[in-house]
């Protein structure tokens, strides 16, 4: 009989469980959406180092050319081809280099989230999820994107 007892003891009473699983559950109500949103933030966050990297190097490689007499030399983002995934994209050329650890581009017909693609020789995506993007565009040495697009907004706050 003590044995039955203290195996009783030793074990949760029904309610208890359900009592716990209904704690769990409300509290992951509250959590789950919340790392979600840090997901899609980070990606931002990621996207906006990203860009002022990318713009950084264009301003130094123009200040390069400046100081050598060089206003020829035209700055390149990288010789990657077109909507072709695996490709290292902002590396520069071998004369002007820009990054130092190069993006490498995705597939443009089934992209992955916060990744990029080349679209033409001035024109990038950055892939937010697989509908939705941000387009990019380097023109007079600026890479800058289209500022009536709400995202576009959100990596110059």
């Amino acid at each position: 009989m003590f044995n039955k007892i203290s195996n009783i003891k030793n074990s949760f009473s029904i309610i208890e469980l359900i009592f716990v699983i209904i704690i769990i559950s409300i509290l992951s109500t509250f959590i789950i959406p919340s790392f979600i949103g840090n997901k899609n933030e980070a990606n931002f966050v990621k996207l906006k180092s990203t860009v002022l990297a990318i713009q950084n190097a264009i301003v130094i490689n123009h200040s390069k050319n400046i100081l050598e007499n060089r206003y020829d030399r035209e700055i390149i983002l990288d010789t990657a081809p077109n909507k072709t995934a695996g490709e290292l994209l902002f590396i520069g050329t071998q004369e002007l280099k820009l990054l130092d650890s190069p993006i490498i581009s995705t597939d443009h017909n089934s992209p992955e989230n916060g990744t990029w693609s080349k679209e033409s020789a001035d024109t990038y995506y950055y892939w937010i999820d697989k509908n939705k993007n941000i387009i990019f565009k380097y023109s007079n040495e600026k890479f800058v994107c289209d500022y009536k697009n709400n995202d576009c907004l959100k990596i110059y706050e």
